[in-house]
């Protein structure tokens, strides 16, 4: 094997890697044992590459092929297949995700993998650099230079969330984006050096393709906010209604409760012998601020799922008292971005929290903007605490792959409409408290 072809497989090998730990993974950071799965793609570039002579005189002699692997690690559609089928398998072990997330997340890792390999080979193939025998590195080294800086955007937490919804327009986007792609191999015949003589019909279908992601993109994004509206509505709109219907339960109460006071006024001897009654008449009338706030809120979605949590809390002795004393809809931050904001806020002050211990929520009109704010009583925290809790896989009983992904989507969101992050230390009742909140402009 020479040195460029040794190369070649192992940058294939480092590019396969990427991609597939981008849409797959959602833990926080690579391990060390991530490397096997770096080393299992690799092996997978050298077995394509493998080419057997046989020979009725000597013994079958194994060599590595050199053209035909410029675009994929594969110089026919039928190896091609026979790769991805390689590669679902790894990813489906690997990773263990479900069948159909790990069928649609490995075609989307070879879109990937296809567009951008194109993309660098229409760029040096364009500039006149064909005859150069170092492109094809060159080619594959800005590939994954390329993938390596996308790791570090949103891109793949946004591919994952796709395919976590499991839409029905994300499966036809990713299915078609892919047959499109092995028919452009077809057509080229799996050899990068017929890109200069294709040029412009490749650049047209690349930039075709892509455009025709976003739009797919974009309205998978918009139904995947409609189906998860509706969800959130048939889940705490009852919850909601079961607090009116509480409310109005008392309201017989309160109306007896009027024609007992009525009547002290009217019976008693002297003024002081009214006012007592009247002061005991009147004891636990009023609404408490938690359910005023939450009948007064115009988004019934928010005040249904605070009041679910409110429930929950209850169930472990935790008191949750909120004040919501400014409109939720008609802002730029869309209603759902608020709930898992505002959810995860209290999921963590929850759990962060023991019985007795009592939880505040305010959510207000601040100088800055719309002010999301929830506080509970929890050991002083530094600047570096605070800092750290936002990051990725942490939590406070330990950093692993399920837990500690709650504030950092907090974070995404708020990064995401230009907000900022409220941490602070307060005393409340001669005990410290925890306030994590949001300001959005």
């Amino acid at each position: 094997m020479t040195l460029p072809i040794g190369i070649e497989i192992l940058l294939d090998g480092a590019l396969l890697f990427l991609i597939s730990f981008g849409i797959f993974n959602e833990r926080h950071g690579m391990k060390i044992k991530d490397s096997l799965l770096a080393l299992y793609f690799t092996l997978s570039c050298t077995v394509s590459r493998l080419s057997v002579s046989i020979s009725m005189n000597t013994a079958p002699l194994l060599s590595m092929e050199k053209q035909g692997y410029e675009i994929v690690p594969a110089p026919s559609l039928i190896l091609f297949l026979f790769l991805i089928l390689i590669v679902i398998i790894i990813n489906s072990l690997w990773f263990k995700k479900d069948a159909v997330y790990t069928l649609f997340g490995t075609m989307a890792v070879f879109s990937i993998f296809i567009i951008v390999r194109e993309m660098f080979i229409l760029l040096f193939y364009g500039l006149g650099t064909a005859d150069n025998s170092w492109n094809p590195v060159i080619c594959r080294i800005g590939s994954v230079l390329l993938l390596c800086a996308v790791l570090f955007t949103p891109f793949f937490k946004w591919i994952q969330d796709k395919l976590n919804d499991g839409l029905l327009p994300v499966k036809l986007l990713i299915g078609n984006t892919m047959v499109l792609l092995c028919a452009l191999l077809v057509f080229l015949d799996f050899d990068a050096t017929k890109t200069t003589d294709q040029l412009l019909f490749l650049s047209v279908t690349i930039a075709a393709i892509l455009l025709i992601n976003l739009l797919f993109g974009a309205y998978a994004q918009k139904r995947s906010a409609e189906i998860k509206r509706v969800t959130m509505l048939e889940q705490y709109i009852p919850v909601i209604e079961e607090l009116i219907t509480q409310v109005r339960a008392r309201q017989h109460e309160f109306n007896n409760r009027l024609l007992a006071i009525s009547a002290a006024a009217q019976t008693a001897d002297n003024l002081e012998q009214a006012q007592a009654e009247i002061a005991e008449l009147t004891t636990g009338l009023q609404l408490d601020i938690s359910e005023k706030s939450l009948l007064g809120c115009d988004s019934k979605i928010i005040a249904g799922m605070i009041f679910s949590k409110m429930k929950y809390a209850e169930m472990k002795k935790i008191m949750v008292i909120s004040n919501i004393t400014a409109p939720l809809k008609g802002r730029a931050i869309r209603e759902l971005d608020v709930v898992e904001i505002v959810g995860i806020l209290i999921d963590n002050a929850i759990e962060a929290s023991n019985a007795g211990d009592t939880i505040y929520i305010k959510i207000e009109h601040s100088d800055d903007g719309l002010s999301v704010l929830v506080s509970n009583p929890y050991m002083m925290q530094s600047a570096t605490d605070f800092v750290r809790m936002f990051r990725r896989g942490f939590s406070t009983k330990g950093e692993n792959d399920t837990r500690g992904h709650g504030l950092a989507n907090v974070k995404a969101i708020v990064d995401r409409y230009r907000g900022k992050i409220i941490t602070r230390n307060e005393t409340v009742h001669h005990q410290n408290y925890v306030t994590i909140g949001v300001i959005f402009p």
